[in-house]
């Protein structure tokens, strides 16, 4: 992963430690991860069946790593030969 695709951040409202920073990715990144279009990850998104993106500032937006890392082991495909 490249380092200029990951965001850290922190609220202001947490104390800093290192469970409080976020890993980001960016769209392209992301879908990139995952083998899929960017306009594939975006309708998933807005079809409710990948973990919303996070608004960082006007036409800047990332997806939560430790999110999308849930989501896909969720589907996990157990057994040989099983798709």
């Amino acid at each position: 992963m490249h380092a200029a695709t990951m965001v850290s951040m922190q609220t202001h409202s947490e104390a800093p430690t290192p469970s409080s920073s976020l890993q980001m990715l960016r769209p392209a990144e992301c879908a990139r991860v995952l083998g899929v279009s960017v306009a594939t990850l975006w309708r998933w998104t807005t079809a409710g069946r990948f973990p919303a993106a996070y608004r960082l500032s006007p036409g800047v937006a990332a997806f939560d790593q430790t999110e999308v890392t849930d989501w896909l082991k969720k589907r996990r495909v157990s057994g040989a030969g099983k798709v």
